[in-house]
């Protein structure tokens, strides 16, 4: 909840928890991100930190689920076999943890269906 504040200016009183996914680990940089969904009052007027993010994109539900818009790749990296998954949406490419988060969101609220249905 920091970073919501930090980067897109929701203080943590405007945003009601529902709970929270599976941590997540950044491949390359090695961050642990623990991902939390919360319910915040639309619109929302988000005040953007240009030193933190590059923009905000707004996407409806409805357009993660649909098939064609996903790509999954198999990757390894030390060893270990990675599935990279990206989403592209209006031009712009969701990926890395950001498409897994989504993924794991995804999962949690539709099921497994969703996850196997790309591969």
């Amino acid at each position: 909840m920091r970073e919501t504040l930090e980067e897109i200016g929701l203080p943590r009183e405007n945003a009601r928890i529902l709970g929270k996914l599976d941590d997540t680990f950044t491949v390359f940089s090695g961050y642990l991100i623990t991902p939390i969904v919360a319910e915040i009052p639309y619109p929302y007027p988000f005040s953007i930190n240009e030193e933190e993010i590059a923009e905000l994109i707004e996407i409806p539900l409805e357009a993660f689920l649909e098939e064609h818009r996903w790509t999954v790749e198999m990757h390894s990296s030390e060893g270990k076999r990675l599935l990279n998954y990206s989403f592209e949406y209006e031009g712009r490419i969701i990926w890395g943890a950001t498409a897994r988060i989504m993924r794991q969101f995804l999962n949690a609220i539709f099921g497994d269906k969703q996850e196997h249905s790309n591969k």
